[in-house]
């Protein structure tokens, strides 16, 4: 694993706080988004956010022959190697048991069995952890112990219609239960419940991603619209975040990330045998910087613009540009607001209005806006 020290970067949310714990343990994002606006070759060199790991996982079903995985926090990068040397070492059912997804009474034996893969400071990471490999790390990041908590306030007797919602196989009729439930009192408390500024600030304590939305904001109901947005157009039991959401496991096996899906397993696993994974401790605006031109085919950079200024975004994607192959591709998240771009990137970024729009509606992530396409360099 490379390490460098990370450069200060203007308005960007201050890690430090959150550099000493795993922040994503699970997968939240849905990658079938980047699965298919990244789909640019084999031959492929990308540039992804390392969070959870899961991303750059999935992303190996394109077959890429190199990715640069990137996160300011240690600990995302010490997860992914875990997560790694977990992979090449076991068949589907050892790992999904590992990682916390199936019952299993003996991890922390599993984890003496691949520690020696580990780069130093991740096997002392994980030692001085081992509690959390123990109680299966998949689920012991910081949002997803939130996750344990929202689970416990919808499992009231009182949210019992919320539940329902992953009881139906068909989107006519759970359309039709949200037409009638919708707007009750007890889905608006659930709202005011959960989803209020204070209480996310307080309790959910994410590195930032509340920092740089418009004061005024309503919080609450944009999650809300979110919410229903998904719903009206996507069955609640097949969005795998939802389900860590509402009962903090998976519920749909069919419905798991796909480096967690049996059907995806082994090839995920073959493609580790050849791909070249870096895992690189840095803020990726000061690796970018520091990147030759025209070194990248693809960009899965996750929600990071909502950790980050305006100002502060448009340097990383003017980095972006310069570091990127003719025709990479680029698939960048916003939390509920528009990536909207200067005039100037017009001739730099063909965006494709239909993957963003498409993405909007059917992301598990829901609350995400997108900016999809095709850059082309400068030069």
């Amino acid at each position: 694993m490379f390490s460098r020290k990370s450069m200060t970067e203007e308005a960007t949310v201050r890690w430090e706080k959150y550099r000493h714990r795993i922040n994503y343990s699970a997968d939240n994002e849905d990658s079938a988004s980047e699965i298919e606006a990244l789909t640019n070759g084999s031959n492929t060199r990308l540039l992804c956010i390392a969070a959870g790991g899961g991303r750059v996982l999935n992303l190996l079903v394109n077959r890429s022959k190199e990715i640069w995985a990137v996160d300011v926090n240690p600990c995302q990068c010490y997860l992914l190697e875990l997560k790694i040397a977990a992979l090449k070492s076991f068949n589907y059912q050892e790992f999904i048991s590992f990682m916390g997804i199936a019952p299993s009474l003996d991890r922390v034996d599993a984890y003496h069995a691949v520690r020696s893969e580990l780069t130093a400071e991740a096997a002392s990471f994980f030692d001085q952890n081992i509690l959390d490999v123990e109680k299966g790390v998949i689920f012991q990041g910081n949002l997803e112990r939130f996750f344990g908590l929202t689970s416990k306030v919808v499992h009231l007797p009182l949210f019992d219609q919320f539940r329902r919602l992953f009881e139906f196989d068909e989107i006519e009729a759970q359309r039709e239960y949200l037409d009638q439930k919708w707007n009750s009192l007890i889905w608006r408390g659930l709202k005011h419940a959960l989803c209020r500024k204070t209480f996310l600030y307080l309790v959910a304590d994410d590195p930032g991603f509340l920092r740089y939305l418009p004061k005024k904001l309503p919080i609450h109901e944009v999650i809300f619209n979110c919410l229903h947005r998904y719903l009206y157009n996507n069955l609640a039991k097949e969005n795998h975040l939802l389900s860590l959401i509402v009962f903090n496991r998976y519920v749909n096996e069919p419905s798991v990330p796909h480096y967690l899906h049996r059907d995806w397993f082994d090839q995920i696993k073959t493609a580790l045998q050849t791909a070249e994974i870096k895992i690189i401790n840095t803020m990726i605006g000061d690796l970018v910087k520091e990147t030759p031109e025209e070194t990248f085919n693809g960009f899965s950079i996750s929600d990071i613009a909502s950790y980050m200024s305006q100002p502060s975004f448009y340097a990383l994607l003017d980095e972006i540009i310069r570091t990127s192959k003719k025709g990479a591709k680029l698939c960048a998240r916003r939390c509920f607001l528009p990536l909207q771009l200067p005039e100037r990137y017009g001739e730099l970024v063909r965006r494709n209005s239909e993957l963003e729009q498409k993405y909007a509606r059917h992301d598990h992530a829901m609350v995400h806006e997108y900016l999809v396409g095709d850059i082309r360099c400068g030069n």
